[in-house]
């Protein structure tokens, strides 16, 4: 390796900021070890480096995210349910599917205080509505041939709440119920119905 020259530089002369050697004092760029004496110019070649870095880190990313993305989004539905309204003959849920595959909403059932629960089923068809991904349904349920049956449990009748218990399958197989919380005098007209129905017979 050469050694720095030391001592007095000769007139017109200055050292590298770099190695140290001697070069013109007018000199923009090192003659021995090339290096940049402005230091506007050092800055900007070292940015320049960073810029190339996060462009190239940018451009890997980008090419990432969509298969981590897929990596962690479930192949599956998501279900969600809210109440909409309800008549003498029909309840009228809105089924929406958040997931990426089609899910079924089928046979539920309505569970009234005072432990009376009705079953119900999906008007129009024969076993189950299919909701595909990222679409919403209106569903119409109405009371089935299924009999009144009474809930062992016991519920407040300070806080008279209704229940419907909506039974869905996602798409690889499982199913569950769903609960949604309805106020009861949602039904006083589906419930006087359906004990007129019984009723009769």
């Amino acid at each position: 390796m050469a050694e720095a020259h030391v001592g007095p530089l000769p007139e017109g002369m200055k050292r590298c900021k770099v190695c140290a050697e001697p070069i013109n004092e007018k000199a923009v760029k090192c003659i021995h070890c090339q290096a940049e004496q402005s230091w506007a110019r050092q800055r900007l070649g070292f940015s320049s480096t960073i810029l190339s870095l996060l462009v190239a880190l940018i451009t890997v990313l980008t090419a990432a995210v969509p298969v981590v993305r897929d990596s962690i989004t479930s192949k599956n539905s998501n279900l969600i349910f809210s109440f909409q309204a309800a008549n003498d003959r029909v309840i009228s849920v809105l089924a929406s599917n958040t997931g990426v595959r089609p899910g079924s909403i089928g046979s539920s059932y309505l569970h009234m205080n005072q432990k009376r629960n009705y079953g119900l089923r999906v008007s129009g068809v024969d076993s189950a509505r299919v909701v595909e991904p990222g679409k919403s349904e209106l569903i119409a349920l109405t009371r089935d041939s299924r009999p009144i049956f009474a809930d062992e449990d016991t519920d407040d009748p300070r806080n008279p709440k209704c229940f419907l218990f909506l039974h869905s399958t996602d798409f690889i197989g499982v199913a569950e119920y769903h609960k949604v919380v309805v106020p009861c005098t949602s039904f006083i007209a589906f419930e006087a119905n359906a004990f007129d129905g019984v009723t009769k017979r």
